[in-house]
């Protein structure tokens, strides 16, 4: 097969659906001789921020001299994105090896696996062969019975848990939780920033664990946190350590969570022989390469911002960062979202920092029509709400609705409305 045809091949499995449990991918890995056995890892679970601090994990374990692995979903642009080895992509002939070996395992096994079973498959494979002594695995769907719980973790990370996913997650905290909480192993530490009930939830599955617990604004916390024109300013205040003045390239307040849950994670990591967490390694561990999609800034006129926020919490906290950084300025947003998502939730914070709002659709067949999204949009904006059928029709209202240089242009509401601007926009994007 040629890449285009091993995509299209993994895309196909996507019509498998969703398929929660743990069968497929062990019969996979089995089969393949148990390459999650090979490398140690950090399982990092939650709402929001998983990507985020999953990147800033394998940015300071590698700055402190690791090989590492780091698997992630969904992609922007290309599914190279997913699996990278000290931040380098997998190249396209290591997709079509590993797809086409694991697509002939399935067949020989006599399962039909879904589209997440055989990526997560060909990243545990692709990390032995490179040899990485250390894997940042991020969580697909829920926790318990995602694919990626099939390892052993020396930390287990859970970010924050609010609404999202709730037909396959439950419609409650507590049932939402449970399924986060899942990930958590026997005697493995646990790190969250969790509130709440699920604070509560997560607690608790510790305690049934014997799971020593961290918690952010209790046993850690991030201190004298200031936006500055490079991202953010603040003090890490952890376990073991104390660092000061540490500069991130990630942008808006709620970082500094994400930021302080990470280097909490590598703290417990340095139990394991060889790991030293030093003031060197996090500074430049915490200056992201690459890392697209999270308040990602291209430059204008107009400056155009591209956040995947596809949430009620991920929006509120995308719509407070943008208000404190172009304070002053006019803001016009285009949304995008998936019609699985609570519309309602993502559209009420970023409509009330905007001057228009423009509703459309990414060219993906999950995605609610620019119809049901502009009935929703309309109780908050009024006469400033308008659709457009296609995201390229979009970008090009939103830039005659600009009025001067100062405008700011925001697209986000899903992974695939960022994705698709970031094809459109390529020729102003520097990658």
């Amino acid at each position: 097969m040629t890449y285009d045809q091993t995509v299209s091949y993994l895309y196909g499995l996507q019509g498998v659906g969703i398929k929660l449990g743990l069968d497929n991918i062990s019969s996979l890995l089995s089969a393949a001789g148990s390459p999650q056995q090979s490398f140690r890892s950090i399982h990092v679970g939650g709402t929001n921020g998983k990507g985020s601090v999953c990147a800033l994990i394998a940015s300071v374990l590698q700055s402190a001299g690791h090989k590492v692995g780091l698997f992630t979903s969904p992609h922007l642009v290309d599914f190279t994105e997913r699996i990278r080895v000290n931040n380098k992509m997998i190249s396209e002939g290591d997709v079509i090896r590993l797809a086409g070996r694991f697509k002939n395992i399935a067949e020989t096994a006599g399962i039909s696996p879904t589209f997440f079973e055989i990526n997560t498959a060909m990243a545990f494979e692709y990390f032995r062969e490179q040899a990485v002594e250390w894997a940042v695995i991020e969580v697909g769907l829920g926790g318990r019975l995602d694919s990626t719980n099939v390892i052993s973790p020396e930390v287990s990370v859970i970010t924050n848990v609010s609404r999202d996913h709730e037909s396959f997650l439950g419609d409650s905290m507590e049932e939402i939780a449970f399924e986060k909480a899942g990930i958590i192993k026997p005697g493995t530490p646990v790190v969250t920033a969790a509130k709440g009930i699920a604070k509560e939830v997560i607690s608790s599955r510790a305690k049934e664990q014997n799971a020593p617990l961290f918690m952010l604004g209790e046993d850690f916390s991030v201190e004298s946190v200031e936006p500055v024109s490079e991202g953010l300013k603040l003090d890490f205040i952890g376990v073991k350590h104390r660092f000061y003045g540490l500069l991130s390239n990630l942008v808006g307040r709620h970082q500094a969570d994400n930021i302080g849950v990470a280097l909490a994670a590598c703290e417990q990591a340095e139990s394991v022989e060889g790991i030293c967490l030093d003031y060197e390694a996090v500074k430049k561990g915490l200056i992201l390469k690459n890392w697209p999609g999270r308040m990602e800034e291209i430059d204008g006129p107009p400056l155009i911002i591209l956040d995947s926020a596809h949430n009620g919490a991920a929006a509120e906290a995308l719509a407070a960062a943008v208000r404190e950084r172009f304070t002053g300025r006019r803001i016009i947003v285009i949304l995008g979202i998936m019609k699985d998502k609570q519309k309602d939730a993502v559209i009420a914070p970023l409509a009330g920092i905007a001057s228009h709002v423009i509703v459309t659709a990414p060219s993906y067949e999950r995605a609610a029509s620019p119809a049901d999204l502009m009935s929703i949009a309309r109780q908050y904006c009024m006469d400033r709400t308008e659709e457009a059928p296609d995201l390229r029709n979009a970008i090009s209202k939103a830039k005659r609705l600009c009025r001067s240089d100062d405008d700011v242009l925001v697209i986000a509401g899903s992974f695939f409305t960022t994705g698709e601007a970031k094809e459109i926009l390529k020729p102003r994007v520097q990658n």
